[in-house]
């Protein structure tokens, strides 16, 4: 999971985070942006383009890893909850060789009458289609490669959101964007609406929550799914509903 910071409550938030959804996570499972003097220079701190180039340079450095023992990479904000068990349920029934990349399709411009990804929810991709997008079938990453791999990235439209510039460069790359239920990238209108979410009486069984305000909500949500998984075992599980699938963006 490559977790994006860098807002003046990023510590604060990634504690949080530490505390809750993350803490049965194993070692080198969460990610935190690193940061780029290059991009830094060239492009500001981790806003707008400043976050496209650092995006993309954490990408790199994940393609590159020998840590090469995963097969699904998820990119979140540091305000965001993921529902880590019914993720990884969801990850273990898709196919890491078919070429797409899951979100929220529909936002920005990417030329052709295409879109990219809406920033919120989070968007995850496996570790193959990573790779694919430098156009590469595995590591190492060469410095050429790596450099047309950022300046890709670094293209317009819309390279100042990182979500849009990211579903771009998949697409160009022969990826499809495939729309995701269960990514909500707006915030939940109220306490009650986000106990319903989790106790699936309305919307779509939760992945992540986005606008995550403070560290209370952080634990009210977490104490709330870890409720609901002590009482019912199949909680995080993925049924079969018809209307809870993913569907390929036109």
């Amino acid at each position: 999971i490559l977790l994006r910071t860098g807002s003046s409550n990023s510590t604060s938030r990634v504690q949080s985070i530490k505390q809750t959804w993350a803490s049965g996570l194993a070692d080198g499972q969460l990610r935190i942006m690193e940061g780029n003097e290059r991009c830094l220079r060239k492009y500001g701190d981790n806003h707008w383009e400043g976050l496209t180039c650092l995006e993309a340079t954490n990408h790199i450095e994940i393609m590159n890893s020998t840590l090469t023992n995963f097969t699904w990479l998820l990119i979140v904000d540091d305000d965001t909850y993921v529902v880590v068990d019914r993720l990884t349920n969801l990850l273990d029934r898709l196919d890491p060789h078919q070429p797409a990349a899951y979100g929220a399709p529909g936002c920005g411009n990417c030329g052709q009458n295409r879109t990219g990804f809406c920033g919120g929810g989070g968007y995850f991709i496996s570790r193959t289609n990573l790779l694919r997008m430098a156009g590469l079938r595995d590591r190492p990453v060469l410095p050429s490669v790596a450099h047309a791999f950022i300046e890709h990235f670094m293209q317009e439209p819309d390279r100042v959101w990182c979500d849009v510039r990211f579903g771009c460069v998949a697409q160009d790359m022969g990826l499809r964007l495939i729309d995701q239920p269960g990514l909500y990238g707006n915030p939940v209108k109220d306490e009650n609406e986000e106990k319903r979410i989790i106790r699936l009486e309305e919307g779509y069984p939760p992945l992540v929550f986005h606008k995550v305000s403070n560290h209370s909500q952080m634990h009210r949500i977490h104490d709330l799914v870890v409720e609901m998984t002590s009482k019912n075992g199949t909680w995080t599980k993925i049924v079969e509903d018809p209307d809870w699938h993913s569907t390929v963006s036109d």
